[in-house]
């Protein structure tokens, strides 16, 4: 995409290639389940909305204990466990690197941030904030359900769907990523207009729709 054509125009001017497309959630999991953890996950998505327009997706993650979970007993203790999480029990690493790049600011990040009146206001404007922020603290690290037998962590829509727009060969975005347009409340019903504008710088447009979480912290004073 380093060579993208332009559009030559009477008074010289050059326009850069612009992508468009639009994804479902169905996209999404598809992505999360089969091309990056590849196990047999659950994944629900959820629109939360702001005071103003702003909105923001977040997508609920569960995955079986018994793929995710390994017992710290002196017999099976491998270079695939990252820590401990109560007691004799860890977490595959190369799942949790998986997870990485889609999780939520940790809470203590949140909570400086939230002191900068500025910041407080912007991440309400998405949504994040009152019990949603709770819930999103809560979940910001698996959370054992022994009921289910499941594992589950509230990851950053957003970032998943970034990575998903990221050129195969460069393991980046090769342009300016937009998400210009979210419809829809939950699961199957959301989808997003997203684009790419060839040649731009390869960062996140300003519109309404298009304020990342992790933007707005690192601008917190």
């Amino acid at each position: 995409m380093n060579n993208m054509p332009t559009l030559e125009t009477k008074g010289g001017l050059k326009f850069k290639t612009l992508f468009t497309t639009t994804i479902s959630a169905s996209d999404v999991v598809n992505y999360l389940t089969n091309d990056v953890l590849q196990l047999p996950v659950k994944v629900s998505l959820r629109t939360i909305h702001g005071a103003g327009k702003g909105c923001y997706v977040i997508t609920i993650l569960s995955i079986p204990t018994a793929d995710l979970a390994v017992d710290m007993t002196p017999g099976n203790f491998t270079d695939k466990v990252m820590s401990a999480f109560g007691a004799n029990r860890a977490y595959k690493k190369d799942i949790i690197d998986k997870i990485v790049p889609f999780k939520f600011p940790t809470p203590e990040q949140f909570a400086l941030s939230m002191r900068n009146r500025d910041t407080a206001q912007k991440l309400a404007d998405i949504g994040i904030w009152g019990n949603t922020l709770r819930d999103i603290n809560f979940f910001s690290d698996f959370r054992e359900s022994k009921q289910t037998g499941f594992h589950v962590i509230y990851l950053d829509t957003e970032k998943i769907i970034k990575q998903m727009a990221e050129d195969p060969l460069e393991n980046k975005v090769m342009g300016q990523f937009e998400i210009n347009s979210v419809y829809g409340e939950k699961d199957e019903a959301i989808r997003w207009d997203i684009s790419i504008k060839a040649g731009m710088p390869g960062n996140v447009g300003n519109r309404p729709f298009n304020v990342t979480i992790d933007k707005i912290i690192a601008t917190a004073r």
